[in-house]
């Protein structure tokens, strides 16, 4: 009986304190990451198989100001790494981007909501850096725009942890060579938000 009590309670003050600060004049802060790690195997004529083990890894902080209830435009700053170890058949590779750029995000569902529902679009700038073992290094810039779905569980009117589905698009020149990187991602984020001084 203490037990059921004890939740009641909780769930009281979940959703009493969890209307968010997504309304005019207030700024949220926060970012989202994501990692994978991916296997793939090849063989040859011979049945010879080559296995190569590569990681990515992201970072994306954020800061953005709700001009409009529930709809926010800010500023994104982006970092994502690409690490291809290498073994006796592929070479060691290593790629960085650095990106920045804008962002609007809209959210669905009213304030007072404890999950939310927001859809976001980004425009992103930026330069590549990769190198590998026996050749040289190389720069080059990137312009892409990401586009990403989500929800936010709201723990309080402050804070709240994201789950978002992305796709993202790239464009970079490599060798006079234009390359474009297509990308489905999911991520997991949060955001602080902060009310504004009356």
């Amino acid at each position: 009986m203490k037990t059921l009590k004890s939740i009641c309670i909780s769930l009281v003050l979940f959703t009493t304190f969890s209307n968010a600060q997504i309304t005019k004049g207030n700024w949220m802060v926060g970012g989202y990451g994501s990692f994978s790690s991916k296997k793939s195997t090849t063989k040859d004529n011979s049945g010879t198989a080559n296995v190569g083990i590569y990681r990515e890894i992201e970072i994306s902080p954020n800061i953005g100001y709700f001009v409009i209830n529930q709809l926010a435009f800010g500023v994104r700053l982006g970092y994502q790494g690409e690490f291809y170890p290498g073994n006796d058949n592929v070479t060691e590779q290593n790629y960085i981007t650095l990106s920045s750029g804008f962002f609007a995000r809209y959210y669905f569902l009213k304030p007072e909501k404890l999950i939310n529902i927001f859809a976001e679009g980004d425009y992103l700038i930026g330069n590549r850096h990769g190198s590998s073992w026996g050749f040289d290094s190389f720069d080059t810039s990137i312009n892409g725009y990401k586009i990403m779905v989500g929800s936010t569980l709201f723990f309080n009117s402050s804070v709240g942890l994201e789950l978002t589905l992305q796709y993202s698009s790239q464009k970079s020149l490599f060798n006079q060579t234009s390359v474009i990187t297509d990308d489905f991602q999911v991520g997991l984020g949060f955001q602080i938000y902060l009310e504004k001084n009356n």
